[in-house]
């Protein structure tokens, strides 16, 4: 299989990757938002779960 892909160099696969793959470091916090929606992306479980975590190291380092 990675014959088929011997044909593109290094170049063409940095511009296939810029064209699906967006610049988060260019992109406002809201357009990064806006993305998430638009795929359906839930990220509030994953975000609750790091709260808790950095909760729960706070309280470790203040005890």
């Amino acid at each position: 299989m990675t014959e088929k892909f011997e044909k593109f160099n290094a170049e063409s696969c940095r511009k296939l990757f810029d064209f699906l793959y967006p610049d988060e470091e260019s992109m406002t916090d809201q357009e990064i938002q806006d993305e998430l929606k638009a795929k359906n992306i839930d990220t509030s479980a994953g975000m609750k779960r790091i709260l808790e975590a950095l909760k729960k190291r706070r309280e470790s380092n203040n005890a």
